[in-house]
């Protein structure tokens, strides 16, 4: 009789997982020296990207070998490396999809906050902050913009009509979410609410998209402002992670006022499995959450749907535009 024999148990997952802090640092190196700007201008070799870099030569040929093995470059030849089609669109400077400010929103803003982790953990409370909560986000907004417009045009196809529509972008941020779904309907304008450095954050990108006419801005606290009444759409985009459920029911009644019967919100969010199982990444952000908020955590499809329904909201439908964040939409009954 043949014997089973079990695969050996080896230590490879867990090596493989230490190093896992290594490719957002080597690709916010490489978007923080313009390596990327540099071989959009054609195939390079080592010695003529630390020219146009400014950087030594031993110190980039390791990262450009790194940066083909992690599959953002690729080697032209022996000695010139090239771009791939995803570096070219989301990590060369100026591009329309350029991702570098959010990298180094995530080695030079999150990573140091995450290190607080083991403290986190036992005391429930977030890692210390030295900025406030407003200096924080007038600059991630920035980073966001680019991780979120593709998204915000399918959401506004999908909702677009035949008429203009009345928009209410709260916590906007850099107003992707409103700008991108006022694009997709001709006419629609939109009212815009955050804190005043983050609104010229959102002035700025209006005035960018020819849309600074469309927009009009309520300042403040959201819990607090006076939203007004009438709008065709509401969006909460990727709001209700950092508030934490009491807060996020308490503002989903708010929108509900805020809305025109028939109207629709809009809730952007990295939404875990209904059994917290995956995907990786809303598992990975709801740590994120426990380390930089109060009450943040990742929600499921079920849960907002179920706090939509206890707030008269009806038909609620997950629009998944690409990219890691889905989108939920239901309707003011």
């Amino acid at each position: 009789m043949s014997t089973q024999v079990k695969p050996a148990v080896t230590p490879d997952r867990i090596l493989q997982t230490m190093w896992g802090y290594a490719p957002p640092i080597i690709l916010a190196t490489a978007a923080h020296h313009r390596i990327f700007d540099a071989l959009a201008q054609g195939p390079k070799t080592a010695a003529e990207a630390a020219h146009l870099t400014g950087t030594s030569e031993r110190g980039i040929r390791p990262v450009l070998n790194a940066l083909v093995g992690l599959q953002f470059l690729i080697k032209a030849d022996q000695n010139r490396y090239a771009l791939t089609p995803d570096s070219a669109a989301f990590l060369v400077s100026g591009q329309p999809g350029y991702m570098g400010e959010m990298l180094h929103h995530m080695v030079e803003g999150l990573v140091p906050r995450w290190l607080h982790l083991p403290e986190v953990v036992k005391s429930g409370r977030p890692a210390p902050r030295e900025s406030t909560a407003e200096d924080f986000f007038e600059t991630l907004v920035v980073g966001l913009f680019a991780m979120n417009y593709p998204a915000a045009q399918a959401v506004g196809k999908e909702l677009a009509g035949r008429k203009p529509l009345k928009i209410l972008d709260i916590a906007a941020g850099a107003a992707v979410w409103g700008i991108g779904i006022a694009e997709q309907t001709p006419g629609s304008t939109v009212t815009a609410v955050d804190t005043p450095k983050v609104l010229e954050v959102a002035k700025r990108f209006a005035a960018e998209h020819h849309m600074a006419g469309r927009f009009s801005y309520i300042t403040g606290d959201m819990h607090d402002v006076d939203f007004g009444t009438g709008y065709d759409v509401a969006i909460l985009g990727h709001i209700v992670h950092g508030e934490g459920e009491k807060a996020s029911r308490s503002l989903l009644k708010k929108v509900a006022a805020a809305l025109a019967p028939g109207g629709k919100i809009a809730i952007a969010e990295f939404l875990v499995n209904a059994e917290r199982t995956g995907p990786p990444m809303p598992l990975f952000f709801a740590i994120n959450m426990l380390v930089n908020t109060e009450q943040g955590d990742t929600y499921s499809f079920e849960e907002i749907s179920q706090w939509l329904a206890e707030t008269g909201f009806t038909n609620p439908r997950r629009i998944d535009p690409g990219g890691p964040g889905s989108v939920i939409v239901a309707q003011k009954a």
